[in-house]
């Protein structure tokens, strides 16, 4: 699974909208939400109004899950 893109230079470019976030996995936002009131997506983090999510949190909820599903095909 490839990881989300990465702006190493600071810490505030490494976050990344739903809408940005949603077009990376290929999924709706809807989804997102969806996994949120599931608890089961990746972290987020709320500015006001305004949710992002860290792409670092991402691409390790992505390794997490990866291996979740590697176990549960054994």
């Amino acid at each position: 699974m490839p990881y989300i893109r990465d702006k190493p230079s600071s810490e505030l470019d490494t976050l990344i909208s739903r809408k940005e976030l949603a077009e990376q996995l290929n999924v709706h936002v809807c989804t997102l939400d969806r996994w949120v009131r599931e608890r089961k997506g990746p972290p987020r983090t709320k500015f006001g109004n305004k949710v992002v999510y860290r792409v670092s949190a991402v691409n390790q909820w992505l390794l997490q899950h990866e291996n979740n599903i590697a176990s549960s095909e054994q």
